[in-house]
């Protein structure tokens, strides 16, 4: 119910604002609609704060205990900066949406989040999706690590 609320206030929010510039197409308001029903802005909030965490574990243990301080501060100032930014973000996927759904089958896919199934997803999604980054960036590091271990040819080598 909380969600169906948030959808309704987003979307009421994202038209007024964009109103006066211009009118949002049927299909713009329904991609709205489900990033508001699968939490479109706190899907992408958990993967830039894991990729952001990530990114500043690594740069933080490169630095002395005196640079830390400020880059702690950096880190904070940046936080902030991706966070104003997540809205028109979630706006640029939900243009995604728009490119490879039609109406109907947004509609479909909204009926399925509002099952009780797919509203345990939308609650387990941002915690998949962080799982997920993890894995991945292991999955890169191992991948770099075999990758710069190759021995090449000797013809190569020329």
């Amino acid at each position: 119910m909380k969600r169906l609320i948030f959808a309704t206030v987003f979307i009421f929010l994202v038209q007024f604002g964009s109103s006066q510039a211009e009118e949002i197409s049927p299909i713009r308001q329904k991609s709205l609609e489900l990033m508001a029903i699968i939490g479109g802005e706190d899907m992408v909030r958990s993967i830039m704060d894991t990729a952001l965490a990530q990114s500043f574990e690594l740069a933080r243990a490169e630095l002395n205990p005196d640079a830390r301080l400020t880059f702690d501060l950096y880190a904070q100032i940046a936080r902030e900066s991706v966070a104003d930014m997540i809205p028109e973000f979630t706006i640029q996927i939900a243009s995604i949406y728009e490119r490879h759904f039609t109406i109907e089958e947004m509609d479909a896919i909204i009926e399925f989040y509002k099952s009780p199934v797919g509203e345990k997803l939308v609650t387990k999604l941002p915690e998949l999706t962080s799982e997920s980054i993890i894995i991945g960036t292991e999955f890169g590091e191992k991948l770099t690590k075999r990758l710069t271990t190759i021995e090449l040819p000797d013809e190569l080598n020329d």
